[in-house]
């Protein structure tokens, strides 16, 4: 059955409803639209502030204030936030640290309405985990030994909300330890202002604001995500780009940000997962790749993209609102969409999760059923300075 829903729809209306997948969107773009599903479930199990004790007391201030991406690398949980200059680390022995990754900004690492710097953050709103051939990590800096062909990195990315102030990415290094991390910080203003021109991204007339990133097909392509929010005419959309491509690119503008982006985007997909009671446009907020597992009934064996998601209510794709109709979204090998909304604890229907990672996945029982268990941090977009971030566990459940 194929539909078009006219009226504003929300996750919880519309859990009854199926929508096809229709193609091509306008501009040729393909459009992919969500299925509301009672065979996919979204629990949030619990929520913790994300605090730190000081040394020497016994006082408590936020760890992290404004969580936008989370990934494991080697030994170390890596938590990105929007509004400041560095990387909250956690390390097996549950101590916090702190990376920098880029300089501060008239001596100001945390930007906040309340110190009226806002608008110099970074906004580096994706963090993910990725291979780097040791030939491109050479051309980073990065020491390398002569027998590993890869090693990791994390690579931190801007939203792109504003030109050249947010057009910037940053590749870590980890090293025990940690404090001697290497960090490049990148000026991608070509790459950007590339993404700025694609109708995949930005439709004809709508803001770029990228919010999640992940890798896919077997690790070979980066696929960026924008979030959809912002002025009239913004669009939920993705692209791909050769990790190979990326890295050469991130090399040259690691030494020159003039360099020009040459890769091509690959893949280009159009979203629609739906709308809020007041017409704003469910985004999505965070995605990242769940790889081939062994049980997986036909027609799913192969990659599941897992999306979270939110309506933030705010015309503008840099300013805060209130947010609504948070979930998970799940695109399946079959090319399916399936959302589920959060349930579980008070206010998980509005809980803006910003960055996933996957603790487990399998298949599970005679008649398979995926479960997967992810941990995600949460932006509280709270006005209060001190009123930290929280890391939460969800449980998803889905049964072909």
């Amino acid at each position: 059955m194929q539909a078009i829903i006219r009226r504003p729809v929300t996750i919880a209306m519309a859990m009854a409803l199926g929508f096809a997948t229709l193609s091509p969107a306008s501009g040729g773009v393909p459009r992919r639209v969500v299925e509301r599903s009672a065979n996919v479930s979204a629990r949030v199990i619990s929520t913790r502030f994300i605090f730190k004790t000081e040394p020497g007391t016994n006082t408590q201030t936020p760890a992290i204030t404004s969580g936008s991406g989370i990934t494991q690398a080697d030994w170390w949980l890596f938590a990105a936030q929007d509004d400041s200059t560095l990387v909250a680390v956690k390390g097996t022995d549950g101590a916090l640290e702190a990376v920098r990754v880029f300089p501060s900004v008239d001596g100001s690492d945390r930007f906040s309405d309340v110190y009226g710097n806002k608008k110099l953050k970074p906004d580096l709103e994706a963090a993910l985990t990725i291979p780097v051939a040791s030939g491109f990590a050479r051309g980073f800096g990065v020491e390398v030994s002569r027998n590993r062909p890869t090693v990791q990195a994390v690579l931190l990315v801007g939203s792109g909300s504003k030109a050249v102030l947010r057009d910037r990415m940053a590749l870590i290094f980890p090293k025990d330890p940690v404090a001697e991390s290497m960090a490049i910080p990148v000026q991608a203003s070509a790459l950007y202002e590339a993404m700025r021109r694609e109708p995949a991204l930005v439709g004809t007339e709508g803001e770029l604001n990228i919010e999640g990133v992940s890798l896919v097909r077997g690790n070979s392509c980066l696929r960026f995500y924008n979030r959809g929010n912002g002025r009239k005419g913004s669009v939920v959309g993705s692209v791909d780009i050769r990790l190979d491509a990326l890295l050469g690119y991130l090399v040259k503008a690691s030494k020159d940000p003039k360099e020009p982006f040459t890769p091509r985007f690959e893949r280009r997909v159009s979203y629609d997962l739906g709308l809020a009671e007041d017409g704003e446009t469910i985004g999505i907020t965070d995605a990242i790749t769940i790889p081939p597992l062994p049980g997986a009934p036909r027609g799913m064996r192969g990659e599941i993209h897992a999306m979270s998601v939110v309506v933030e209510h705010t015309k503008s794709a840099v300013n805060d609102g209130y947010t609504s109709d948070a979930g998970i979204v799940l695109e399946l090998p079959d090319g399916r969409l399936v959302m589920a909304p959060f349930r579980g604890i008070e206010g998980a229907g509005s809980l803006k999760v910003e960055g996933l990672s996957i603790v487990s996945a399998r298949w599970v029982g005679r008649t398979p059923q995926l479960e997967i268990n992810f941990v995600a941090v949460t932006d509280s977009d709270s006005k209060d300075i001190e009123t930290p971030s929280t890391l939460a566990k969800v449980e998803v459940v889905f049964r072909p």
